[in-house]
């Protein structure tokens, strides 16, 4: 699954958000490729189904992997990483646990990059950019009749403010 929160900041301080996702969903590719060089970056497998590319690498350590990471980011095509390293031994050599760990468990997977999950990203900034301006506008004249309905100041101190300037001067 895919989910992103996107915030738009407004005028009055306030902020307006909007959740985008999709769900994990079950395919059936139509092309699977093992150990695809991608410029000299190893992915694990590359799934292919109707012109659209998965990247799956495949964590089996802790050591973290920033510059392999970095550069599927920097790459057109959705990546995800399949994070096996909590799994013992005897996970590893259970068969059916092994095969729900790569090709079921949802709780292991982290996005890299994903172009779908990017689109809809895109699509809320402007939905929100839209929804800001129209709610900007409104504030800014709700924000113009308050000032104009408020008590205007005069220039002219009040009657007790002037006797206190004259008894002032007097001394």
């Amino acid at each position: 699954s895919f989910t992103e929160r996107v915030s738009q900041f407004l005028k009055s301080g306030r902020s307006i958000v909007k959740e985008v996702g999709f769900d994990a969903a079950s395919i059936i590719p139509e092309q699977v490729e093992k150990f695809v060089d991608l410029d000299g970056l190893r992915a694990h497998v590359r799934l292919t189904l109707q012109g659209h590319s998965l990247i799956v690498r495949i964590k089996c350590s802790v050591r973290q992997e920033h510059e392999r990471k970095r550069r599927l980011q920097g790459m057109e095509v959705s990546s995800i990483e399949i994070d096996l390293n909590l799994l013992t031994d005897a996970q590893i050599n259970d068969q059916a646990v092994f095969a729900h760990a790569v090709l079921d468990d949802p709780h292991n997977r982290a996005w890299i990059r994903s172009m779908k999950g990017e689109a809809l990203i895109s699509r809320a900034r402007a939905e929100l950019k839209t929804e800001a301006a129209r709610l900007n506008t409104e504030w800014q004249q709700a924000e113009d009749e308050r000032i104009a309905a408020a008590p205007t100041v005069e220039a002219q101190p009040d009657v007790q403010q002037q006797e206190y300037l004259d008894a002032l001067v007097l001394h």
